[in-house]
């Protein structure tokens, strides 16, 4: 069995502290985990966990041959550029994940895409639609973490905002009183390719919903995150695939798992084109992603890639 990094992962998520995830990573063959932080400085009603690079750094002082630290800074923060640089002087090893509520053209990207691609560090990245929302039911806690955890381990998205979407259809009434609108992640296409052609000397590693679902041309057409339906036609990622030597994946989350499973005759073929694109990830979620991976018969050179390579030539230990 091939030893693997799983390039997308976070600590003190989804009950994964240090040593459940050593844990997993022995159980599974798992060499490295890149530990990856989420930084919101004035998240909105959305749903936001802080996981802060000083839990990364902890982990990684501790266990360093097996964590390989990233820091994404919010670059709503004056104090953005500051910071990564603080980190990286410390051993961050690459800007990730970075989630937040702005536009790739936005005036607060430039300054951390001109050091990341001055410094020749990696970017893992989430993209997600723009959408109305319902509020999350909120208690003390163990409501919301149990649905949570039921999502991650049924791929149900959203769940709590299913149940009330349920709600107000019984109570239309109640509908505008109970949701929200999310602005979306790093929106839009047209943007990511703006910077991809801008900053050609920082290797873009892309991962969530709405990147994803445009591995099919159908994903204009509809506003599911995670379409099931198979991939007649090839999406505009593909195209960007191709175009742009900078821009690789990640296959962590629901989002990465959905689109390799919902059409594996497609999926064997788009993996072995872009083997040399694609990392493992889990993104903390527990799905059947290496038995749907080795369940296509891929070329040994392609796994090897995905499963390894790739992320050691991105970033070398």
């Amino acid at each position: 069995m091939i030893n693997k990094i799983d390039a997308h992962f976070h600590i003190d998520y989804c009950d994964f502290d240090v040593f459940k995830t050593l844990k997993y990573m022995d159980a599974n063959k798992i060499e490295r985990c890149w530990l990856l932080s989420w930084e919101e400085i004035n998240p909105g009603r959305w749903h936001y966990v802080h996981l802060p690079v000083e839990n990364i750094y902890d982990a990684f002082t501790e266990y360093s041959d097996r964590f390989i630290p990233l820091y994404a800074p919010d670059p709503d923060d004056i104090n953005c550029l500051k910071k990564f640089e603080f980190w990286k002087e410390k051993g961050i090893r690459g800007c990730g994940e970075l989630k937040v509520t702005l536009n790739w053209r936005s005036d607060k990207m430039v300054s951390i895409l001109n050091y990341l691609e001055k410094n020749k560090l990696p970017l893992v990245f989430h993209m997600e639609e723009p959408e109305f929302r319902y509020i999350r039911y909120e208690t003390a806690g163990i409501i919301d973490r149990v649905l949570l955890r039921m999502e991650l381990s049924s791929g149900m998205d959203c769940l709590s905002n299913r149940i009330i979407d349920f709600i107000a259809k019984i109570m239309p009434n109640i509908k505008n009183r109970i949701r929200y609108w999310f602005p979306g992640y790093l929106m839009d296409i047209s943007a990511l390719e703006f910077v991809l052609e801008k900053y050609k000397k920082i290797i873009f590693i892309g991962h969530g919903p709405y990147i994803w679902k445009n591995i099919s041309s159908d994903a204009m057409f509809t506003t599911d995150k995670y379409p099931a339906t198979k991939i007649e036609k090839e999406g505009y990622l593909i195209e960007m695939l191709r175009k742009h030597d900078n821009l690789f994946l990640d296959i962590s989350g629901t989002s990465g798992f959905n689109a390799i499973n919902r059409d594996k005759n497609f999926s064997k073929i788009f993996l072995e084109e872009f083997n040399e694109k694609i990392l493992y990830g889990t993104d903390n979620e527990m799905s059947a992603r290496q038995e749907l991976l080795d369940s296509l018969s891929l070329t040994d050179k392609a796994y090897k890639n995905i499963y390894r390579n790739n992320a050691m030539s991105i970033i070398n230990y």
